[in-house]
């Protein structure tokens, strides 16, 4: 039996192909960013992570990680209420 799982993942938007999914779904606010902080870790330096959430104050705050990290946000979009955010692991910084 189909569910809502099966319609969301069948519409391809981007190509942008995500190195890890993060499913933030139904947690309030700060669980969403926690994780994602959690999460991009485990990532190489340049790989996209991608994190769903239906928080809608999650927009505002992923906006906000990538600024203050300074990763790149590559990509909001809602798709049945959820949000789907798409973001580039930013490249160390050389210290001298």
């Amino acid at each position: 039996m189909p569910g809502w799982m099966d319609k969301l993942t069948a519409e391809v938007v981007s190509p942008i192909m995500a190195k890890l999914c993060v499913d933030a779904k139904f947690l309030l606010c700060p669980e969403p960013i926690r994780l994602l902080h959690q999460h991009i870790r485990l990532i190489a330096e340049q790989e996209i992570i991608e994190l769903w959430a239906t928080d809608p104050t999650t927009q505002r705050d992923v906006q906000q990680f990538c600024y203050f990290l300074g990763h790149d946000l590559l990509e909001i979009r809602e798709q049945e209420d959820i949000w789907i955010f798409k973001i580039r692991k930013k490249m160390p910084v050389n210290v001298c």
